[in-house]
């Protein structure tokens, strides 16, 4: 009968016979791939040596079999996952961020300051449209005196899809005008750049002020001076005026 090494191990060899039959044999020095014609049989080997041999053998299988779980459950799924195509914020002060789909579909609804997260809990909102969200918000804020004439509800809206922009702008326009019909709480619609230009502005001026306290001081000064020599000139000229009339009054 003929053996070959196929698997080597200090104290023994893995050999296969000629007729596909797999043995355990005493390692004399063999090395990988070697032909022998007898073999000693380890008969020596510890059950749990026999685990851990197969053991072994299918470590690189569980491996290979995780990786594809992994797949399934984490990087196939966020093929499906899907994106938003505009967002829009909603503030009276509370402030709310709504992530939507291309057909108005609420993907995700974020409350942006403690009030608009209290708010959400209170609500347990479950609505599919912005639309449907904009009514809640407002009708939630009228119970609770939190939205009241004088207010203005600002809303903002961000997505690069002009068509989709005028859209959304129309029917909040329509549907805040008939919610609203009865109430003195304006609106303004507009496009997220203005809020983040109204947002430059305010830091530009909180950092570089049109004047510091000493150019205040400066001017107060300047101002008071032009004041004194107004007055200043103005007595000279009553004074001269005097003169002239006592003047006129002597020749005759």
């Amino acid at each position: 009968m003929k053996y070959v090494v196929i698997e080597v191990h200090e104290s023994y060899v893995v050999v296969l016979d000629q007729e596909g039959t797999f043995s355990l044999a005493l390692n004399f020095n063999y090395q990988l791939g070697d032909q022998i014609d007898a073999i000693i049989p380890y008969e020596d080997i510890t059950t749990q040596e026999v685990v851990t041999h197969k053991r072994r053998k299918w470590i690189p299988r569980f491996a290979v079999l995780s990786v594809c779980i992994a797949l399934i459950l984490f990087i196939i799924p966020t093929f499906n996952t899907p994106v938003a195509a505009a967002s829009i914020w909603l503030s009276y002060n509370p402030e709310y961020r709504i992530d939507i789909d291309t057909d108005g579909n609420i993907l995700e609804i974020e409350g942006l300051n403690p009030d608009a997260v209290e708010a959400l809990e209170s609500m347990n909102c479950k609505h599919k449209t912005y639309i449907d969200f904009a009514n809640a918000i407002i009708d939630y804020g009228m119970q609770n005196d939190t939205l009241v004439d004088g207010k203005t509800i600002e809303v903002y809206i961000d997505t690069d899809d002009q068509k989709l922009y005028d859209s959304i702008s129309n029917n909040l326009e329509l549907n805040l005008k008939e919610k609203l019909c009865h109430k003195e709480i304006d609106y303004e619609i507009e496009h997220i750049s203005k809020k983040h230009e109204r947002k430059q502005e305010q830091h530009q001026n909180q950092g570089n002020p049109s004047t510091t306290p000493d150019e205040h001081q400066q001017q107060q000064q300047n101002n008071n001076r032009q004041q004194n020599n107004k007055q200043h000139n103005t007595q000279e000229e009553t004074h001269e005026q005097k003169r002239e009339q006592e003047k006129k009054q002597h020749n005759k």
